[in-house]
């Protein structure tokens, strides 16, 4: 019983600091800061997936692998689209300090980026004649 008791007043140590600063102003200028950066990294992303694809395309990349990638290319246009219904005004810039908005436009920015390694991987294997 004094463990579990000790292991309590440790978690609850533990955790007060964590939600005192996760609701911040400091932490508003992070996830401003940061959705702003996967915002911009996932825009300049999509010219990349569409080369890319086309360049797999060229070199034969089997369908399977097509066909992933275009799936997580299209997760990160739904979780784009989400991020800009939960926008001030549908505009994913005038609401970069939102944690929701940031965790859409987080998972957009790791599915194109996903997607954009797996055609990569897959073109440098059908180059190499893996």
């Amino acid at each position: 019983m004094k463990k579990l008791a000790g292991m309590l007043l440790l978690l609850i140590l533990v955790a007060v600091p964590v939600t005192a600063a996760a609701f911040s102003p400091q932490s508003a200028s992070t996830v401003a800061g940061l959705t702003l950066r996967y915002y911009r990294s996932y825009t300049s992303m999509v010219q990349t997936f569409n080369s890319t694809y086309q360049k797999a395309v060229q070199v034969g990349v089997d369908n399977q692998t097509l066909s992933k990638a275009l799936a997580l290319y299209e997760n990160a246009t739904k979780e784009i689209a989400v991020a800009k219904n939960l926008s001030n005004g549908g505009c994913i810039l005038a609401s970069l300090g939102d944690y929701f908005v940031f965790l859409h436009v987080r998972l957009a920015y790791v599915d194109i980026t996903n997607a954009i390694n797996l055609l990569q991987n897959a073109i440098a294997a059908r180059e190499n004649g893996s």
